[in-house]
């Protein structure tokens, strides 16, 4: 509408109003006569138009004189949509993480209130900067005071956010939720991959600044007319996507490693590219040789005739070989699981020769299969368009560029068969470091919860001082929880935790030194009951040994779109009492105020516990006051109470940080007291 205002001049048919925000439109997306910016608008390809003002605006700009005045003074030169963008791009290329994210207190802080830093920034800019946003994180940092202190913008939380939130409507890669700025990778698979993958490139190579100095500043709108305008488009292929993909992010052959439970085969699984049709997955073991890997000769029965023959079986890496030969421009991957518990020496073979790649992603030396895999190979090309004869042919082996093949290796497995230096020299290896941030996973002790999180930091130092190795350490997925699964069960805790760190980490170092199993758990069998059942009271001591933090766990949100999902310790002091968790203090003030109103009917009960819109419906449970026969989460609520008209009831307990400021309003409201301890 503000373009063909603009193109028609009809701006001054519009009210006031309506004026002020063509002009404003006009301003930001470079919406000015004789611009392509404007003839695209008009044509209706809004989403160009938009694209080229996430890339390209910038501060200074002469938005207004004053400001732009004040900008260069200040040396200040940020395109900050463009380093957003580029901040989450690079994030998720460099941990291979499909799905990142950044608060908009997070953009505020490290992007709109540090500007001078973003010119021209390099690469190690971006890497400082996601390290600091990762120790923000983990302190969990308000930024709040300091925003305030530094940002000068009237209204900066308002139009901050409509600044940010111009970006998604630039990309389908960009999500705005909750406070925050979600990116994902564009899937190779889709049908609009090369268009988003376009955009992410620009956003990555545009490096390009409108330049002003003070003498220029009363002609400064013609030349940022010019450099705002979009002057062509880049068109890309699919395969010089898939090309530049090879060469500047996905290795081809990579390994990754890392302590247990880090999450390297979830990695994979996350990666967008990778689905069930374009990969073959399997399992090296102390068994596996080249027949298993590659293939060889099996007898197979004739349904019909029932006869036995010896054919030719393909096993895992001839699959993944063929598939990626007849359809070169698909990404194809090969994963291999567990790779240092197998010989790879003998299960590799003579194929070890087509590890070396050339810078076009072909191995660099053919080799020549045996008779029986060439003949098989030649029966699979038949109709398939290969233009080297000798690997059409079956003569020669070649693995094609778009042929991946991950592996995974656990640090702590004591392999039976090390891996030696010329075949690692061919891989890429990759760690995968332990991740420390709350999920808001916890092991469940009776009616305690503690921080697994916190338990991992806590015995993973310990296992680091008394082994001098990082090998043996847990990670985040060690359990093998999902992200919804928060519960950590006692039983599966001390049936795989406290086994492994026993007999597989500090069973050689006995009672001495550091270990944690000294004292009251000198001995392994102190964990059970006579019954093979583990003791909770002995879980809870070792937990407590170990200064684990325990405390209420929050009901969990989308995993998608949570920045924080974390345990929430903050305590709390009512009516005379410390260090009340949110689920004992909401409690409390229910009760006390039932014991001050003895003689209330469970309706009138009910009236006055209802919670009102400022707690959103999945954090109401069944209500704060519930019928005991309505109640399907006995979790979720107290022991059961009788109103003066003989209803029996129960009393919510699942007081969180989504809805615990309702019943703390409600007890400020009786003219009662409550202190935030700490968090």
């Amino acid at each position: 509408m503000a373009a063909n205002n603009i193109a028609n001049d009809t701006v001054s048919s519009l009210d006031k109003s309506g004026q002020n925000n063509t002009a404003t439109l006009s301003f930001y997306f470079n919406l000015k006569k004789g611009t392509n910016t404007l003839a695209l608008a008009t044509q209706g390809d809004i989403t160009q138009v938009i694209r080229n003002f996430v890339v390209k605006f910038q501060y200074p700009n002469p938005y207004t004189t004053d400001l732009l005045t004040s900008h260069i003074a200040d040396n200040i030169v940020i395109a900050p949509l463009r380093n957003i963008c580029k901040l989450l791009a690079v994030w998720s290329f460099l941990e291979d993480n499909q799905t990142q994210y950044l608060t908009y207190d997070e953009i505020r802080y490290f992007i709109f209130c540090d500007p001078q830093k973003w010119f021209n920034a390099s690469i190690e800019v971006f890497k400082q900067t996601i390290n600091l946003i990762k120790e923000a994180r983990q302190a969990e940092k308000d930024f709040t005071s300091e925003v305030d202190l530094i940002l000068d913008w009237k209204q900066y939380e308002r139009q901050s956010r409509e600044l940010i939130n111009t970006i998604t409507y630039a990309s389908n890669c960009f999500k705005s939720s909750k406070g925050s700025l979600f990116f994902t990778m564009p899937n190779i698979l889709n049908d609009n991959f090369g268009d988003e993958m376009k955009f992410i490139s620009d956003i990555m190579n545009f490096n390009e600044y409108w330049a002003c100095n003070s003498d220029e500043i009363q002609n400064a709108d013609k030349s940022y007319i010019k450099y705002m305008d979009i002057v062509g488009t880049i068109n890309i292929s699919n395969k010089q996507i898939i090309s530049s993909l090879n060469q500047s992010n996905k290795s081809l052959q990579q390994i990754l490693f890392g302590a247990p439970g880090t999450g390297k085969s979830h990695t994979i699984n996350c990666d967008a590219n990778i689905t069930e049709q374009n990969s073959i997955r399997t399992t090296f073991h102390p068994d596996s040789d080249y027949s298993t890997f590659v293939g060889c000769y099996k007898p197979t029965k004739d349904e019909e005739s029932g006869e036995i023959t010896y054919d030719f079986t393909p096993q895992a890496f001839t699959n993944a070989y063929v598939a990626a030969w007849k359809n070169v421009e698909s990404p194809f991957f090969l994963i291999i699981e567990e790779i240092n518990r197998g010989n790879c020496a003998q299960i590799f073979g003579d194929i070890f020769q087509l590890l070396d790649r050339d810078p076009n992603g072909f191995s660099s030396y053919k080799t020549t299969p045996d008779q029986d895999l060439a003949n098989y190979i030649r029966e699979q090309f038949t109709d398939t368009d290969i233009d080297d004869a000798d690997v059409k042919s079956g003569k020669k082996m070649q693995l094609p560029p778009n042929l991946y093949i991950w592996a995974t290796m656990n640090t702590s497995d004591q392999s039976l068969f090390p891996i030696d230096s010329a075949f690692k020299r061919r891989w890429d290896w990759r760690y995968i470091p332990i991740d420390y941030t709350d999920k808001g996973h916890y092991i469940a002790c009776g009616d305690t919860q503690y921080s697994w999180a916190d338990f991992l930091q806590k015995v993973n130092d310990k296992v680091e001082s008394v082994t001098q190795s990082e090998d043996k350490k847990l990670g985040y997925w060690f359990m093998g929880n999902g992200a919804e699964q928060k519960e950590i069960t006692v039983d599966r805790f001390v049936s795989k935790v406290v086994f492994y760190l026993w007999n597989d980490v500090f069973k050689d170092f006995g009672k001495s030194g550091n270990t944690i199993f000294k004292d009251t758990f000198a001995k392994f069998h102190k964990f059970f009951d006579f019954g093979g059942n583990p003791k909770e009271d002995v879980v809870k001591a070792f937990l407590d040994a170990l200064g684990v933090k325990s405390g209420q766990v929050e009901a969990g949100i989308p995993e998608a779109e949570t920045p924080s999902n974390a345990i929430d310790y903050t305590k709390y002091s009512f009516d005379g009492e410390k260090k009340l968790s949110k689920k004992a203090l909401g409690e409390k003030i229910v009760l006390k105020y039932l014991k001050q109103n003895p003689n209330l009917s469970f309706e009138q009960i009910r009236n006055i516990f209802t919670f009102d819109n400022s707690v959103e419906t999945p954090y109401q449970y069944k209500g704060i006051i519930a019928k005991t026969e309505d109640i399907t989460d006995e979790r979720a609520y107290s022991a059961e109470q009788t109103s003066s008209d003989g209803v029996k009831y129960k009393i919510l307990t699942w007081w969180n940080k989504y809805n615990v400021n309702f019943i703390i309003k409600f007890a400020e409201a009786q003219g009662w007291s409550i202190t935030e301890e700490q968090k």
